[in-house]
């Protein structure tokens, strides 16, 4: 009888299959309808990688079998012939069970059962052949377009192929993996004196693309640098199937935003979640190849960020007129300095005038000054620092003096009277301009011999009320060599 209130399936008349190289069973420790956890079942894997036998040999079922919660665990093995044969595993998780079983299809059914009878199962099919059968098997059971056809037989014999029904050249035990394609239908006979015997036919599968490789540039990368993945090796496929490929980025081992593209190029800076790279973390690219029957990865090396010094790099976010503060990242904080406004990575001059006319006095000339407060000056007629301005006896009918000139006082209140600078009165009292004043850069007379190269010293004007004139000088007046004899120039 079969332990752990499980019964094995029914004889079946199916061709059986072999199993593959390991076998992992199914979690059966929770309830499907009721949804109701009744504890972690342990555990099932069988490791045997045969199971065809010739009568007199054994089958020897091994694996390994864990209770998560530490707990023993009791494996049992039974065919749908034969009484269960029961062991308790291993400290490490291994067991092994040895059938002895008669001629024939045989369903073993392997259950791993805790202290809490939690189970998990594994049923398996076991031909046993008798001495004088034939039998044979093509492997991998579940080959793909990449995947070379082996025939794997009991005892020795000829083997013969068809594909798609249609007898092929290839005679051996080998059928190289050049020679199939996807969808193509294959099986083989094993003939020998005691007869032949045909395989389960097999369908070739689609082989999943070849993923490529891709690497990071620069391989050294900063909080300020962009990051290319870059194709080291494009993806293929060999079944000549369609292949896309998107980009995705890690960053400390969790997504960031997916692209597509041939290559990508990563910003350090911050990502649409508003999460980005700063010092030390680490990146990697990942190219997923994509067909209509499976998705394989090439992933870079993952590479640590190095910091730099942002704000004191062209890199820097932050406006000109911002406090810019490190943080490790390529986004430092910015905030605007006194004087301006803004949100640190555009800063607007302030510009007090507009308000209670700067702290000037209300008379007063308020001059806006970039950053820093701005500048006052009492307006004409009045005199003071421009906080406070108090008006003189220049305020009505120009103090008397003549309407070109400029009326001032002095610290009695006595009323001056001067014109602008660069002007002079007139006994009239009118305000004219005064000439500029024009000097030569060398002596009045100069003297130089025939032949010589002739270069003009030219002179300098200065006005007072224009400053430097001398791009406004004419020259009028030429020299001549070649000529012996007297030149004047007039500027």
């Amino acid at each position: 009888m079969l332990e752990a209130g499980c019964s094995p399936p029914p004889p079946t008349n199916e061709t059986p299959s072999v199993a593959a190289d390991v076998v992992t069973a199914t979690d059966s420790s929770v309830d499907s309808e009721n949804f109701e956890s009744v504890g972690l079942a342990p555990s099932l894997e069988v490791s045997t990688k045969d199971f065809v036998r010739v009568i007199g040999e054994s089958v020897t079922l091994e694996g390994v079998a864990k209770d998560p919660e530490g707990g023993l665990v009791k494996v049992t093995c039974q065919t749908n012939q034969d009484d269960a044969v029961s062991v308790i595993v291993e400290a490490d998780g291994s067991w092994k069970i040895v059938l002895v079983l008669p001629v024939g299809e045989h369903t073993v059914l392997c259950v791993a059962t805790d202290i809490e009878y939690q189970t998990n199962m594994v049923s398996l099919d076991v031909i046993i052949l008798a001495k004088d059968d034939v039998y044979v098997t093509i492997k991998p059971a579940k080959p793909t377009s990449s995947d070379s056809l082996f025939a794997q037989g009991i005892g020795k014999g000829t083997f013969s192929w068809t594909k798609d029904n249609k007898v092929q050249p290839t005679k051996g035990a080998l059928v190289d993996a050049g020679k199939t394609q996807k969808g193509q239908k294959w099986r083989v006979t094993m003939t020998n004196e005691s007869g032949k015997a045909d395989s389960a036919e097999v369908t070739i599968a689609d082989s999943p693309p070849s993923a490529g490789s891709v690497q990071l540039e620069p391989l050294s990368p900063t909080i300020t640098d962009v990051v290319r993945c870059i194709s080291k090796q494009p993806p293929s496929d060999i079944d000549q199937d369609f292949v896309a490929t998107s980009f995705q980025w890690e960053l400390n081992g969790k997504p960031l935003t997916i692209y597509s593209g041939d290559t990508v190029d990563l910003k350090l800076t911050k990502d649409e979640a508003g999460v980005g790279p700063k010092a030390n973390d680490s990146i990697r690219c990942i190219r997923l190849a994509v067909t209509a029957d499976a998705t394989v990865k090439a992933e870079s090396a993952a590479v640590s960020i190095s910091n730099v010094m942002v704000c004191e790099s062209e890199a820097s976010p932050c406006s000109p007129y911002a406090i810019c503060v490190e943080n490790g990242t390529a986004w430092p904080k910015c905030g605007c300095k006194p004087g301006f406004k803004g949100d640190g990575k555009d800063c607007f001059d302030i510009d007090e005038c507009d308000i209670n006319n700067g702290g000037c006095a209300t008379e007063a000339i308020c001059t806006n000054k970039l950053g820093t407060d701005p500048t006052c000056k009492c307006p004409y007629g009045f005199k003071g620092d421009g906080k406070v301005c108090v008006s003189t006896p220049c305020v009505v009918k120009n103090g008397g003096c003549p309407s070109s000139q400029l009326c001032s006082v002095d610290d009695n209140d006595k009323v001056i009277c001067a014109c602008p600078k660069g002007e002079k009165a007139t006994s009239s009292g009118a305000c004219i301009d005064l000439p500029p004043a024009l000097s030569l850069n060398a002596s009045a007379t100069m003297t130089i011999n025939q032949y010589d190269q002739w270069q003009d010293p030219y002179a300098v004007a200065f006005d007072e009320k224009d400053g430097d004139i001398s791009g406004f000088i004419v020259v009028s007046g030429s020299v001549n060599t070649t000529v012996p004899g007297q030149y004047q120039l007039t500027y």
